[in-house]
């Protein structure tokens, strides 16, 4: 699917080669050190660092974060619909539930 498209395209980019050997496999991450630190870089904010650190990633690591993100949403949407379904169905439940013969049972 669409998940499996982003990965096969961020695995045939090439990331830029750094250091001394080109046939070394180069990090999924970039270094410090290869980074222009400066002031506003310090002050940034936890959004602004999330996203720096993944501006840093490789295309390959870059489209997991994303299919994590979306997994992310996905469960909190599935989370969603299972509290509205079981809110929904209470009052067809209740009937079954509250009646005379099953009031022994509030005791357990």
């Amino acid at each position: 699917g669409e998940r499996e498209t982003r990965r096969r395209d961020a695995r045939n980019r090439t990331a830029p080669q750094t250091g001394r050997d080109k046939t070394a496999r180069t990090s999924p991450i970039r270094r410090e050190s290869e980074l222009d630190l400066d002031c506003e870089s310090v002050m940034a904010t936890p959004r602004d660092q999330l996203l720096d650190k993944i501006g840093r990633l490789s295309p390959e690591y870059a489209a997991e974060v994303e299919d994590f993100v979306d997994f992310l949403f996905q469960r909190d949407t599935d989370r969603r619909l299972v509290r509205a379904a079981a809110a929904a169905s209470e009052p067809a439940f209740a009937k079954v539930w509250d009646n005379p013969e099953d009031d022994v049972y509030n005791t357990v």
